[in-house]
C-alpha cells in the first residue's frame, strides 16, 4: 500500500474496486466506516452487493470480467472531461500521450453491453473520484485474482496519477493482502523474479550484490509462478516440490490437473503442520510448528509489524519453519548466518535491523507507516539513530 491503513478514515473518497472488506478485514471495513462518517465518498465497484456497497454512496455492479473495460471508462472520463491534475500528470508521470490514445476508445455509452452499467453511473462516478481533494482506491482478491490481474492494477494505479492522489496523506492505492503475512514474504524476497527488497533478479547490478553478499553464483533467470509449475513437471523440467504453509492439491484451480503432475514428481516434501491433501502425496513430511508455538513478525499490507510471542511450548519433533530450513542447509553444506547488506541502500538495511529489533524483547512497540518509523521504545534506547547504531554492533559482534 502506499498510504497507512489509519489513513482509509481521513479521505474524502475512497473507490473499492473487488474487495469485500468486512469479510476479509474486519479492521480495514471499521476505517472505511469511519471515512463514511467523517463525509468521505464511497463508490463500490463489484459484481455483488457487498456490505461495503450497502453504505456506499454509489454502487456499481459490474459484469464478472469486466474490470479492465470499466478502469478504461474511467479513466476516459478523467481525461475526457478535463477532471485529471495537468500538474502532476506532467511533472510526475510519464506515458501520457500513449495512455490517452488507448482510453480514448473506451467511451463508457460503448461499454455498456459488456459491463452491464449505465454510461451515466460511470460518468459520475469517475467525477466524484477525480474531484475529490484526497481519495483512495482499495482493491482485493476480486482484481488480483483474475487473468487481467496486472492490467487491472496498473489501470487502477492510474487512476491515481492522472488525479494526483499520490504523496499525501488520506490518498494513494491500496491493495490489501488476501493472507496474513504475504506482504513480509514478499518484502524479504519470496518471489520468482526478484530478490529481497523487490530488487530484479534481471539486473546484473544487483545481482552480483547478492552473489558477494552470499557467496554464491545466482540465476539472472526468473523463477517459475504457480501457474507454470505444474506444465514444467509435465514437461520433465520440474522434478521436484518442496511445499510449506501451501495446499495446492486441494486449493488450484484445475486440481485433477495438480493432483496428476503431483502423481508424476520424482520428490515432493511437504512442510505444515496438518496432513494436507498434498501431505498425501508426500514422499518426505516435515511437521512445523503453528502460529502459537514460535515466535516472529507479521508484515500488514501497509509494512506496519506486529510481532507476536510463543504462546505454548511446541510438543513431539517439532521445529519453526526457518529452523528446518536452516538444518537443511547446513546438510548441504550451505552456510546460514544473519548478513546486513551495507551496499543494498539505507532502505534494505533498515528495513533488516528493524526486523531484528522486532525479534528482540528489549522494545515492545515499533511500528512502520509509509516508509517512515514511528517508535517508542520502553527500556534504555530513546531514539531511532540509538536503536540503529545500536543493532548495528549487535549485528557486526555476531
Amino acid at each position: 500500500m502506499s498510504n497507512a491503513i489509519t489513513e482509509i478514515q481521513k479521505s474524502k473518497c475512497l473507490l473499492i474496486f473487488g474487495y469485500n472488506a468486512a469479510d476479509s478485514h474486519p479492521v480495514v471495513a471499521r476505517h472505511i466506516l469511519k471515512a463514511r462518517a467523517n463525509g468521505a465518498k464511497i463508490i463500490v465497484c463489484d459484481p455483488r452487493k457487498i456490505e461495503s456497497a450497502r453504505v456506499a454512496d454509489q454502487w456499481l455492479g459490474l459484469k464478472n470480467g469486466s474490470n479492465m473495460a470499466l478502469v478504461n471508462a474511467l479513466a476516459h472520463v478523467i481525461i475526457e472531461e478535463n477532471l485529471y491534475d495537468k500538474s502532476y500528470v506532467e511533472n510526475y508521470t510519464e506515458g501520457f500521450t500513449e495512455f490517452r490514445k488507448i482510453v480514448s476508445g473506451y467511451a463508457p455509452e460503448d461499454l455498456e453491453g459488456i459491463t452491464g452499467l449505465k454510461a451515466a453511473d460511470v460518468r459520475a462516478a469517475a467525477r466524484t473520484y477525480a474531484n475529490a481533494s484526497e481519495a483512495m482506491i482499495l482493491w482485493g482478491m476480486g482484481v488480483t485474482q483474475f487473468g487481467q490481474a496486472t492490467d487491472v492494477v496498473r489501470g487502477l494505479a492510474g487512476l491515481a496519477l492522472l488525479t494526483g492522489n499520490f504523496g499525501r496523506e488520506g490518498v494513494g492505492c491500496g491493495p490489501v493482502r488476501g493472507q496474513n503475512n504475504v506482504q513480509g514474504t514478499c518484502d524479504m524476497g519470496m518471489l520468482p523474479h526478484q530478490f529481497p527488497d523487490y530488487q530484479s533478479v534481471e539486473d546484473p547490478e544487483i545481482r552480483e550484490k547478492f552473489e558477494k553478499a552470499w557467496g554464491v553464483k545466482l540465476s539472472g533467470t526468473p523463477g517459475y509462478r504457480l501457474t507454470e509449475v505444474g506444465h514444467k513437471a509435465d514437461e520433465g523440467i520440474c522434478k521436484a516440490f518442496y511445499v510449506f504453509g501451501e495446499d495446492p492439491a486441494q486449493t488450484e484451480a484445475d486440481l485433477a490437473a495438480m493432483r496428476e503432475t503431483m502423481r508424476k514428481l520424482d520428490l515432493v516434501i511437504v512442510q505444515d503442520i496438518f496432513m494436507t491433501q498434498t501431505a498425501e502425496f508426500a514422499d518426505i513430511i516435515f511437521p512445523a510448528t503453528s502460529w502459537g508455538e514460535h515466535e516472529g513478525v507479521y508484515s500488514s499490507a501497509d509494512r506496519g509489524f506486529q510481532r507476536f510471542y510463543k504462546a505454548v511450548k511446541p510438543t513431539g519433533d517439532v521445529k519453526p519453519d526457518w529452523e528446518i530450513f536452516s538444518l537443511l542447509a547446513t546438510k548441504w553444506v550451505i552456510q546460514c548466518r544473519i548478513i546486513i547488506l551495507k551496499k543494498f541502500g539505507m532502505n534494505f538495511v533498515n528495513y533488516v535491523l528493524i526486523m531484528l529489533a522486532l525479534l528482540t524483547k528489549r522494545w515492545k512497540v515499533l511500528k512502520m507507516f509509509n516508509g517512515h518509523v514511528r517508535q517508542r521504545i520502553i527500556q534504555e534506547h530513546h531514539s531511532y539513530s540509538k536503536a540503529i547504531n545500536l543493532l548495528r554492533h549487535q549485528v557486526k559482534d555476531s
